[in-house]
């Protein structure tokens, strides 16, 4: 009986660590191909669509499209009140 907990504990642990291993990958994979909303063309990201929990930007330069798991958004920094 001690033994068969002590197995489910250690299926459910190494069931929660891939989990984790691909939601981390998935975020960084997001990460990368929105680029700080930057294609690789150097044109920038205008949202398109979603679908369901996927978010869907195109490239205003190329017209490359990436999808994402989460709502992306540029980030401007303010230096020397410019």
């Amino acid at each position: 009986m001690k033994d068969s907990i002590n197995l489910l504990i250690i299926i459910f642990a190494i069931i929660i660590l891939i989990l984790l291993a691909i939601y981390g990958h998935e975020y960084d994979k997001n990460k990368n191909e929105w680029n700080n909303g930057y294609c690789s063309c150097g044109g920038h990201w205008k949202y398109e669509q979603s679908v369901e929990d996927t978010y869907i930007y195109r490239c205003d330069n190329c017209g490359k499209t990436i999808e994402v798991e989460e709502v992306q958004a540029f980030v401007v920094t303010i230096k020397n009140g410019v």
